[in-house]
């Protein structure tokens, strides 16, 4: 994630940075990057987006959308999930409120202090 934020502020002027590299016995080893803060000379437009790039995957078109089929797949368990939930609202208007009769309880309790 920090990566992505590092690259975009790149592609929008306000770091850079350099790789540093120290020679060890064998080579050369990477240590820390030396990063420098930029102020733009123009203010920065928010309308900019940023370029990702995408990969395509099983069940994916190549702006990684879902496939159609799979989308309505999504939709057709959507409505499943709405009657169950309805379903399990109609048989809980029956049952006792127990957050009103909690509240009388405590009521009660603060009462016979």
């Amino acid at each position: 994630m920090a990566l992505r934020a590092l690259n975009q502020a790149r592609r929008l002027g306000l770091v850079d940075w350099t790789e540093r590299r120290v020679r060890a016995r064998r080579g050369w080893l990477r240590t820390s990057n030396s990063y420098a803060l930029a102020v733009p000379v123009s203010p920065v437009d928010p309308r900019l987006k940023p370029v990702w790039w995408r990969k395509s995957a099983f069940g994916q078109n190549e702006v990684g959308g879902e496939s159609v089929s799979k989308q309505e797949s999504q939709k057709e368990a959507d409505k499943g999930h709405k009657a169950a939930l309805a379903a399990l609202m109609r048989e809980a208007e029956g049952l006792p409120d127990l957050l009103a009769m909690r509240r009388q309880v405590m009521e009660a309790r603060m009462l016979t202090r």
